[in-house]
């Protein structure tokens, strides 16, 4: 009797990880091939992302505001999301998204069941130098490299007009391009004059 419930609860979690991944995917638990295509059956190995066991997002599940995902090749933040069903087809997700390059915000109709891979970031310290008023960018010095980094006005946002020369910044990097400035810490200055 244990031995059967043992079985239920593994074709049960077979058919949840299939669900979550897809039909063609291929799994092994406790030594069982599970799938419609698995490797021993069909001689291949499954792909890197479904080895990897992660990294892909199913519309409109998977959803969530400030997920990032790889939509047509670009980096993109999820900024919101409106799922509708019309009549007896399927359903579809009305995407706001902010480009994370370039900062731009456009809206994309992604269908159900569509998958997207999620956006692997790293984040590092460093010191705000200047700005540069003819390209329209903010340089941050990288303090474990030194090496000076270039970032569009676009990208740094509001927090531009409040940064220092050499004031310690965070910042986010995707394929060795800067996303995303935030400050260290709290602003502390002292009111000058009121007009």
């Amino acid at each position: 009797m244990a031995a059967q419930r043992g079985q239920s609860r593994l074709s049960g979690l077979a058919l949840l990880v299939l669900a979550a991944y897809g039909a063609g995917s291929c799994f092994t638990f406790s030594g069982l091939a599970t799938g419609l295509n698995s490797s021993r059956a069909t001689g291949r190995t499954a792909s890197p992302i479904a080895r990897a066991g992660g990294g892909i997002v199913q519309v409109p599940g998977d959803l969530k505001k400030e997920l990032r995902l790889l939509v047509d090749d670009q980096p993109v933040v999820l900024i919101d999301y409106l799922s509708k069903k019309q009549g007896k087809g399927v359903a579809i997700t009305k995407a706001k998204l902010r480009n994370m390059v370039t900062g731009a915000i456009f809206e994309k109709t992604m269908n159900s069941g569509s998958k997207y891979e999620t956006v692997d970031t790293e984040w590092m310290s460093g010191t705000f130098s200047y700005k540069d008023e003819v390209e329209q960018a903010y340089h941050v010095l990288d303090m474990e490299t030194f090496e000076d980094k270039s970032v569009p006005a676009d990208v740094v946002g509001e927090i531009g007009d409040w940064l220092t020369e050499g004031q310690g910044v965070d910042f986010e990097i995707y394929k060795g391009i800067v996303i995303k400035v935030q400050m260290q810490g709290d602003i502390i200055m002292e009111i000058a004059e009121i007009k």
